[in-house]
């Protein structure tokens, strides 16, 4: 099965402002494929919904609920260096680049 790994600008353009990316993560929600996320990755988006989007702690917690319900969650065994101008990316992405996805999904610009 198709194993997705999703950065997190792209959970947060799906969350606030839908469109494709919304449509990626319904698509995730009904398992049409493997999402595979980090616990670094999930708690980089519970900051940025609460501190830059003002997300209420219960409607962040559903959301964070939601995803770990919904994705294969893998811990980093190893520490990749790949991302040399945003260093603080490769630490959310660590763990879900270490099960060879078949893809990963960014979304360009800041969120």
């Amino acid at each position: 099965m198709l194993r997705v790994v999703a950065d997190t600008n792209l959970f947060i353009s799906a969350l606030m402002f839908g469109g494709l990316p919304g449509f990626f993560l319904d698509l995730a929600f009904l398992r049409s494929f493997v999402l595979v996320t980090s616990p670094p990755l999930l708690e980089e988006l519970d900051e940025k919904l609460r501190v830059k989007f003002g997300v209420s702690t219960p409607d962040a917690e559903a959301i964070q609920t939601r995803l770990e319900r919904s994705a294969l969650i893998v811990r980093p065994t190893a520490v990749l260096d790949v991302i040399k101008d945003d260093p603080d990316a490769i630490g959310s992405l660590n763990a879900p680049l270490q099960v060879k996805p078949t893809m990963l999904l960014a979304v360009t610009g800041t969120c």
